[in-house]
């Protein structure tokens, strides 16, 4: 049921995915540009300095109006999310037996439908939002590595899988999952 609702709201969690892309723009940027901005700066290229300073000005502004819309379209999935459970949960307590309302009392019910949902759905869209933020950042600072060295990217990821494949049985046999 869950996921099911989740899936209702796709299209608004696919639409912001290149908001969510844009608004990161910035952390894969800003190593550049203050790279150049230093070497402009050691060569006395001060017109070069003021051009990088508005370029990346504008990025960063950009990327605020991006992160802005992108929470805007996370926040009214979320809520959208939240109505969806809310609505299927109190359609399931209205079709339960007359001893189902006995034996539970209608303030625990209403909390259950009020803050519970949106806890749930809270919870759904900032896992969803933060896995798809570091999915896109995944996919970016590959593309920039093999950009820069496809040798070197290689032997990074090379040396990283066995380091992930022991954390990952490591965190299996202590949470026990």
């Amino acid at each position: 049921m869950l996921f099911r609702s989740l899936w209702e709201q796709k299209c608004l969690i696919f639409l912001g995915m290149p908001f969510m892309f844009l608004g990161s723009l910035t952390d894969f940027l800003f190593p550049n540009f203050i790279g150049q901005t230093i070497t402009a700066l050691t060569e006395g290229k001060y017109d070069e300095v003021n051009e990088y300073i508005w370029k990346f000005f504008v990025i960063i502004c950009a990327s605020a109006i991006a992160s802005f819309i992108r929470d805007y379209i996370f926040a009214y999935a979320s809520e959208s999310l939240g109505l969806s459970l809310r609505q299927k949960l109190y359609d399931t307590v209205i079709r339960k037996d007359i001893s189902f309302f006995d034996d539970n009392r209608t303030g625990d019910i209403l909390s259950r439908i009020g803050s519970d949902t949106q806890v749930v759905s809270d919870g759904l869209t900032t896992s969803v939002s933060q896995t798809v933020k570091s999915f896109t950042v995944l996919i970016g600072v590959l593309i920039i590595m093999f950009n820069y060295s496809w040798k070197l990217t290689l032997i990074c990821l090379a040396s990283n899988s066995p380091l992930i494949f022991f954390s990952r049985i490591s965190f299996y046999f202590t949470h026990g999952w």
